[in-house]
């Protein structure tokens, strides 16, 4: 560890969780915990908020700051975090469920600041990002619980809200939304320059001013009408379908707004369309996407698995599962292929090719090819109608062996009855094969002997 000001001590290997879910680690990260807590003021780098403890004065985000809620981490910041325009907070959690770190962020009371965002007469601010743990923001007055501050001077830029994931609940004040711009009381609207909710639950009140929006750009993964304003839907994000809502501005009531991780039940899977034939190993035909109601689902946020994917006759299948870290998508999908007999072919040859003379011995060989396996498969041989049996070697290769073939004509064939992957396959017959009897030499006559006259 390293040492640094104000008694911070430094770590590496911190584990956190990015906008998609999937774990990472990061070095020479600031620890603050009930017995160091943070400064009134945090620069560019990496923070984790450790423990359980309550922080009293009002933090500013002066840089781009990265904050860490470590596990069961429970951490309270009275008097909210004022994000500087053109600056940005984006904060991590190390797990989802029981165990995610909260952080309350909730300003003074007649203070007029966002919880986390803008202050009282400061209303521009930085982007925040979330992407993780359990946020509580509450804003004071016109401050909004994630956005504006209060009042009526507007000095630099606005930033963007997103909320990748995590459980979010943002409460304004008097007059400033749950989550975005605020209701000023000279007769107009100041609204953030975006807000988008891509997953995650999203609860965002507010009394007079809308939940979330109020005169910015509200963009949500889904496509419904909401207070008024057309909502676009996000290819890149999720959620289920919201019911409409309108004019909820200045109705003095609390309204909420969940943003549910989308389910891949209904999910189209895409493989190559071909012919996929028996191997005797696992088939396993590659995803090249996923889609959900219109989605496309990054290959990081699902596993892939395939079951009954050997055996012909089956009912093989691809599944597609949401990753449990995944922060946009739940659930799981199939979809069924199919494995097709493997087709061998058969060839046969006799030898001698041109034909035998008797007494001489034939020789039938069959070479089977493409059949799985190719040893110990059974080869039936035919001489004249009549059937023999012979079991192929590891080159696929069967002979038999017609021992002295009576002279005559022959006709040879060969076929593979097939088995429960494999179809079957004959070979071309062999006819018109003759064997001949090998002819005798002929014997030459020899003259009788001339008998000499008796004297």
């Amino acid at each position: 560890m390293t040492v640094l000001p104000f008694a911070a001590m430094a770590t590496d290997a911190v584990p956190y969780l990015d906008e998609t879910g999937v774990q990472h680690s990061q070095d020479n990260v600031t620890v603050y915990s009930s017995s160091n807590l943070p400064p009134s003021t945090l620069t560019t780098g990496w923070y984790l908020l450790s423990g359980t403890f309550d922080s009293n004065s009002r933090i500013t985000i002066d840089g781009d700051v990265f904050l860490i809620l470590e596990n069961d981490c429970d951490v309270s910041v009275l008097g909210g975090i004022f994000v500087e325009s053109g600056f940005s907070l984006t904060i991590y959690c190390q797990s989802f469920g029981s165990d995610m770190g909260s952080l309350y962020a909730e300003s003074s009371n007649g203070s007029g600041n966002a919880g986390i965002g803008g202050g009282l007469n400061n209303l521009r601010f930085g982007s925040v990002i979330i992407n993780g743990g359990t946020v509580n923001a509450i804003g004071d007055d016109g401050g909004s619980g994630i956005g504006t501050g209060g009042g009526t001077l507007f000095t630099g830029d606005l930033g963007d809200i997103t909320i990748n994931n995590g459980t979010v609940s943002a409460q304004g004040g008097s007059n400033g939304a749950g989550i975005g711009g605020v209701n000023i009381t000279l007769g107009f609207q100041l609204g953030t320059s975006s807000v988008t909710i891509k997953g995650g639950t999203v609860i965002a009140q507010s009394a007079v001013a809308e939940s979330i929006g109020d005169g910015g750009t509200l963009s949500l993964p889904i496509a419904y009408t909401y207070w008024a304003n057309t909502v676009n839907a996000d290819p890149g994000g999720n959620g289920t379908e919201v019911p409409t809502q309108t004019a909820f501005a200045n109705s003095n009531l609390y309204h909420y707004v969940k943003i549910d991780k989308r389910s891949l039940e209904d999910a189209v899977i895409t493989y190559p369309s071909v012919p996929y034939a028996y191997t005797g190993n696992a088939i396993q035909p590659s995803v090249t996407a996923v889609t959900a109601g219109g989605v496309t689902v990054p290959a990081t946020d699902y596993d892939i698995s395939y079951t009954n994917n050997t055996s012909v006759g089956t009912t093989a299948a691809i599944t597609v599962t949401a990753k449990a870290a995944s922060a946009n998508f739940t659930g799981s999908a199939s979809v069924a292929f199919t494995i097709a007999m493997a087709s061998p072919t058969l060839t046969m040859e006799a030898t001698p090719a041109a034909g035998q003379t008797y007494p001489g011995d034939v020789t039938l060989t069959a070479t089977l090819a493409g059949a799985v396996p190719l040893n110990g498969q059974t080869i039936t041989f035919s001489v004249n109608g009549s059937n023999y049996t012979e079991t192929t070697n590891a080159s696929g290769t069967a002979t038999y062996t017609l021992s002295s073939p009576s002279p005559g004509a022959y006709s040879f064939g060969a076929s593979f009855a097939g088995d429960t992957g494999n179809s079957l396959a004959t070979a071309p017959n062999i006819t018109g094969y003759t064997v001949v009897r090998q002819r005798q030499p002929s014997r030459s006559r020899q003259a009788p002997a001339k008998r000499n006259p008796s004297p």
